[in-house]
């Protein structure tokens, strides 16, 4: 071997080894973030405090959802990267025409990401935060997101009105985190209470200087026992509203975290099938449906507002009448993913609602904007063609709903 060869011979080993050290991927066994499982749209978590992410997985991604104010200037904000971090931040808001605002990539290892943007309107929006370098995962890819604005509001506002009251989800993985960013600011919560159940609302970090205000939808008032910072609500049954706000002027910019739970524990396994009729009429909603997966929180259905029974075809050929509570109540959250109870034998498990009229929408929005297939991908608890065979078959453009098989 002459010397040309041999350093040739060396530059090639040379430059092997340094694509190996660029591109080999971090590999390590690393234990998942506690936000997990949040890989996709339907299981983002509220923005509410800073979160603690990694990316823990090859292709693992991180989704987010908070509220936004019109007229009000947001920074999402990725910081604290560890060395071999690298992500991109992509903020959608699916209630509007075009879904893709805007996307950050700005840095690199290990280096901040910041996205800024001023909300047009009050809306939903999520936050998808994604490696840039799919093949790099594992140790030290930690990083931390968090979300500030202009005006001190919280991730849930606007919240000052019944009307826009946000749902309080029962026995949620994590307590909401909110604040009362001016004297004359109010939140308020709403759930829907059984009163076979005994539920509690904690709050945490609650100001002396706040007032909470807990009443019935139908009455008023209710039956329960207020140690101050933990409500115990028994016997109750119906739309439950709870409202923080100040009372002296002295609660500006408090921060307090809340959680309602049962008792006696919720089921969050159960298999259920069927469809909705309205409580009054007994006739069948022609687009409404109910979809459950014993694997995948959260449980879903699709349902216009007001009050539904759920006839189980599953477990019997005679109906057995299920409640089924949807708010009436015009909210955001009505339109595309809204949290709501469900009782199945006297239990409780939360479900999530989507309007069918926005489903196919969403299904190309996310085609396009990801080039991803949702139905492949696991971004419903069940595969699409399902949930929109079903929707179809209750409108009556299909066979009537017998019996679906799921792959």
């Amino acid at each position: 071997m002459n010397k040309v060869q041999i350093k040739t011979c060396f530059y090639f080993v040379m430059i092997n080894v340094i694509i190996f050290f660029i591109a080999k991927p971090v590999q390590a066994v690393i234990s998942e973030d506690e936000f997990e499982n949040d890989d996709n749209y339907f299981a983002a978590n509220y923005l509410d405090q800073v979160q603690y992410h990694n990316i823990h997985q090859i292709n693992d991604v991180d989704w987010v959802k908070f509220y936004a104010v019109e007229n009000t200037a947001y920074t999402i904000t990725a910081s604290q990267l560890e060395r071999y971090c690298d992500i991109s931040l992509v903020l959608y808001n699916f209630y509007e025409q075009d879904t893709f605002l805007y996307k950050a990539n700005k840095g690199g290892d290990g280096e901040n990401e910041t996205l800024t943007f001023t909300c047009a309107r009050n809306s939903l929006y999520h936050l998808k935060i994604e490696p840039s370098k799919p093949y790099v995962y594992g140790k030290e890819t930690f990083y931390c997101i968090s979300l500030t604005n202009s005006k001190n509001y919280d991730v849930f506002e606007s919240d000052d009105t019944i009307n826009k009251a946000k749902s309080l989800v029962v026995n949620a993985d994590f307590p909401q985190i909110h604040s009362l960013h001016n004297n004359n600011d109010s939140d308020l919560f709403k759930f829907y209470a059984q009163s076979i159940n005994k539920y509690t609302i904690k709050i945490i970090n609650f100001n002396i200087h706040c007032k909470f205000i807990i009443e019935n939808s139908k009455t008023g008032d209710i039956e329960h026992i207020n140690d101050g910072k933990t409500i115990e609500i028994i016997n109750t049954e119906g739309l439950i509203y709870l409202k923080i706000s100040s009372f002296n002027n002295l609660c500006n910019h408090s921060t307090y975290s809340i959680r309602a739970d049962i008792l006696s524990g919720v089921p969050n396994d159960l298999v259920v099938y069927g469809c909705i009729m309205d409580i009054c009429s007994k006739k069948t909603i022609n687009n409404a449906i109910i979809i459950s997966d014993s694997y995948h929180d959260p449980k879903s259905a699709t349902t216009d507002s007001g009050y539904f029974e759920f006839i189980d075809h599953e477990k019997t050929t005679e109906p057995v009448l299920f409640r089924v509570n949807v708010d009436p109540m015009n909210s955001i959250e009505k339109y595309l993913n809204y949290q709501l109870n469900l009782v199945v034998d006297q239990r409780i498990i939360n479900i999530t609602i989507y309007l069918i009229s926005n489903i196919e929408h969403l299904i190309e929005n996310l085609k396009q904007l990801s080039g991803i297939n949702p139905e492949q991908e696991n971004y419903f608890p069940l595969k699409l063609e399902h949930i929109i065979c079903r929707m179809k078959s209750l409108s009556g453009e299909t066979k009537p709903y017998h019996k679906v098989t799921y792959d």
